[in-house]
Order: structure tokens, then sequence, then C-alpha cells
């Protein structure tokens, strides 16, 4: 690289050093809005020497360490904090970005930024659990932590809709071993996490005169250790551990099907923040652990003949590999993950036919 190219390589990075300074600055301040007609807005800032300090040592950073400059496209999600600043009449939409969301955007900044500097900027010790064997397992933690974040934020509101039926059968069948429950009904058991009153969920009566469930028993089954131990909570943590392990499965059939971590990271995000997932994470239905199981299958089917050929790559073998991993996606109950993986099922099937690998 010659003088000149170095010397406009650092000017940039010190630019964009200072501007990540000043937005800094800014999401240090409070925006608040008096009058939601006209949008009149008051806000309140650090003072202009905070901002020259944070302008001037982003500047001096990037002048000092100009390989910094080629973060510049996460970057740019930066200019959604100026939006609600905007010394103009703005959209309502505008003012989402401030407040909580800044978070989420610096969040998404420094993460893209990480990821496009390269595996160097990271310590040695994250290394293996983000880009290297151990990410599957980081996955399923960063799931776990999510899921359970959205279960807290509900909890005094949940069980709800159907999930108190589903634990009403496993009560039946930690109580009594069977699925007959109009005697679980007329004993209040459902009090122990359902306030109010709950009738039996039934169309007909059986051939021998007893109630059943119109719900299906496989995820009553499930949770039925971890209820008997723990009571609702339990339930719901050990849905929340099954779709972990799900989304790790995700993790690493993306990983499998593009051959970048960056990818399967992105990958991944896309699933655990749906909102679909993200909120059948925790609650006693069928649907969180039959997309799990969607994508446990779709990975070990695409996976193991890639892991064999490609060599060791990120990962464990979650599953034998299957053939059939289409008729797996049918007979799943779990809407939220099947068309994801309905496209990794048939990049497999794709694979074997061509000995290429599609993109999809």
């Amino acid at each position: 690289m010659t003088a000149a190219a170095g010397a406009r390589v650092r000017a940039g990075a010190a630019i964009l050093g200072a501007a990540v300074g000043a937005s800094a600055w800014l999401s240090a301040g409070v925006l608040a809005l008096i009058d939601p007609t006209r949008l009149t807005r008051v806000a309140a800032v650090p003072g202009w020497e905070c901002l020259a300090g944070l302008a001037a040592g982003g500047a001096a950073l990037g002048a000092l360490v100009p390989s910094l400059g080629a973060a510049w496209p996460p970057a740019t999600l930066l200019a959604l904090l100026w939006l609600p600043w905007l010394p103009l009449r703005v959209p309502d939409a505008f003012l989402l970005w401030e407040g909580p969301l800044e978070r989420a955007i610096w969040a998404a900044a420094l993460v893209g930024a990480a990821w496009m500097l390269g595996p160097r900027t990271l310590p040695s010790w994250a290394r293996p659990w983000l880009i290297g064997s151990r990410a599957p397992f980081m996955a399923a933690l960063l799931s776990a932590t999510i899921v359970s974040l959205a279960w807290a934020s509900v909890r005094p509101r949940v069980p709800v809709g159907d999930e108190p039926h589903y634990l009403v059968i496993t009560q039946s069948l930690l109580r009594d071993g069977d699925l007959r429950i109009e005697n679980n009904h007329q004993a209040d058991h459902y009090l122990e996490y359902y306030d109010g009153v709950l009738r039996p969920d039934f169309r007909r009566r059986g051939t021998d005169r007893q109630i059943y469930s119109i719900h299906a028993p496989g995820v009553s089954a499930l949770v039925a250790p971890a209820f008997a131990a723990f009571g609702y909570p339990g339930a719901a943590l050990m849905v929340i551990a099954v779709v972990s392990l799900g989304l790790a499965a995700a993790w690493q059939a993306a990983f499998l099907v593009s051959g970048s971590a960056t990818a399967a990271w992105i990958g991944w995000a896309s699933v655990a923040s749906a909102a679909p997932l993200l909120l059948h994470g925790f609650t006693i239905y069928p649907d969180g652990p039959g997309a799990a199981a969607t994508m446990v299958g779709a990975s070990g089917s695409y996976g193991w003949r890639s892991r064999a050929r490609r060599g060791r790559r990120p990962g464990w073998p979650l599953v034998r590999p299957s053939r059939a991993c289409p008729g797996c996606t049918r007979a799943s109950p779990s809407w939220p993950a099947c068309s994801a993986w309905r496209c990794a099922c048939a990049s497999y099937g794709s694979r074997e036919r061509s000995g290429r690998s599609p993109v999809c």
C-alpha cells in the first residue's frame, strides 16, 4: 500500500471513529415527547465537552488502528440512532429508535464489526465458543437465555390458552397413570398453576364413558418428570431446554449448508429471534418441541455426510443420517420451523443427486 493510500485508509478510520463517538454521545442523551399531536420533542444531552472528547477519542483510535475502518458496514446501523434527533418534523416511526432499541442497535453494530474484522479480533478463549467446535453449545446457551428472558417477561400471565389442559394431562399421567382427566378437573388439581375455572376440553366421552382430552399427550408426557419435581416452572424449563437444543441444531445445519460460522450465527439469530419460535419456546404446547425435533432432524439429515466429506467441523453429530427428512417435516406439528428447514432438506437431496451444495 502506498503512503497516499495508507493516509486515506487512516483518515477514513478516523472519521468512522469520530462518528461512532458522536453516536455514543447521542445515546447518552434523553429525548421526551411533550406534544404527541405535533411530535414536539425536548432533549437533554451531555455537555459539548463530552461530545468533543468522545469524537476525538474515536478519531484517535481509528487513526491508530486503521484496520478498524473495515467495519464501516455494520457501523452504518448507528445512523438509526440519529433519526429521532433530527431538527425537523419526523414520522412517528422514527421515535422507535430512541429508548430500549438503542441497546439492540449497538449490540448489532458491535457484533457485526467483530465479524467484519475477522477472528483475529476475538480473544483466544472465545474462538472455540464462537467459531470453533463449541459454537453449537454456545448457541444452545444463548437460546436458553433468550427464551428464558422472554418467559420471565410474561411469567405473571402464563400458563394461558390450552397450556393448562396439557398440564392437566400431565397431572393425570403422574397421579393416576392414565389419560382420563375428569377426576383431575373435579379435584381442581389445575389450581396449582392456573387461577380460574378450567373445564375439561373434550368432544364426547369415550366408549368407557370416561373423558379424554382432545389434546395429544406428547408434550404432556415430555414435561412430566420436570413437572413432578418442580411444578409448572419445571415444565416450562423443560420446554426451553428442548427448544434450545433445537436451536443449537439450527446453528449446526446453517453451518453445514454454508460452511461459514458467520452465516450460521446469522441463520441462528433469524430463527431464535422470530416471534413464532421465541413465543413457543417456553409455552406448554407441542409446537416448540416439534420445531426442535424438525431442526435436529434437518441438521442430522444434511450434516452427517457433509461432515464426513469436509472433515471435522464445528459441532457434534446430533442424529444419525436419514433420507426421510421431508417425511419427518410433514410428521412434525412444528409450523414455526417447517418452511425454514424444508430448504435444508431440499439442499441435502440436491447435493446427493448432483454432488454440489446448492444455495437456497
